[in-house]
């Protein structure tokens, strides 16, 4: 099958609401609008439609080709494989999928998977001190418990708002502040 036998197959055959899940883009949202993957996004403000998805925030508006080419950073040719290989599996077009391109994405997926872990964890410990330090703050204020607890409040708020809120990137720069020294 040539490639533009196989774009046309897949863009009547596959529907947007089941290409993000295999993008491990999380749908769930209010009716058709999820949080935009294309910037940071703190409200759904992306809708996805049977055929497309659109922001309505930085107007991001593309078909499933362009998604799969926006989100795994390939090109319409190697999208257009990918999907193949995804919805069609077994089908060869213009030859086979380019082990490299399933490599990197392989690998990307596997950061991505292994990072959001790292944030469940660093998130699990950054309420667990949040908790300490509201208890400490029952501490007459006069105490080094007290002052600490004052101290860290703010800091915490921050780390925590930005693994509650943000993207990967953000995540990257929170492991970064907290470094090694949580064991994380």
């Amino acid at each position: 099958m040539n490639t533009s036998e196989a774009k046309d197959l897949l863009k009547n055959s596959i529907n947007m609401k089941d290409l993000l899940p295999a993008l491990s883009i999380n749908v769930s949202g209010h009716g058709r609008n999820i949080r935009c993957f294309v910037h940071n996004d703190k409200y759904p403000s992306m809708t996805v439609y049977p055929d497309r998805v659109h922001c309505h925030t930085c107007q991001f508006s593309e078909d499933i080709f362009g998604t799969v080419s926006k989100v795994l950073n390939l090109s319409f040719v190697d999208a257009v494989k990918w999907l193949a290989s995804v919805f069609m599996p077994g089908v060869e077009i213009d030859g086979t999928f380019d082990v490299e391109i399933r490599n990197r994405i392989t690998l990307q997926r596997n950061v991505s998977e292994g990072l959001k872990a790292w944030r469940n964890k660093a998130y699990d410990r950054l309420c667990t001190l949040y908790r300490a330090t509201q208890e400490a703050k029952r501490l007459p204020p006069d105490t080094v418990g007290f002052f600490v607890a004052c101290m860290l409040e703010g800091t915490l708020d921050e780390l925590t708002d930005a693994l509650i809120s943000k993207d990967e990137m953000d995540w990257l720069q929170v492991y970064r502040q907290l470094g090694e020294a949580w064991g994380l």
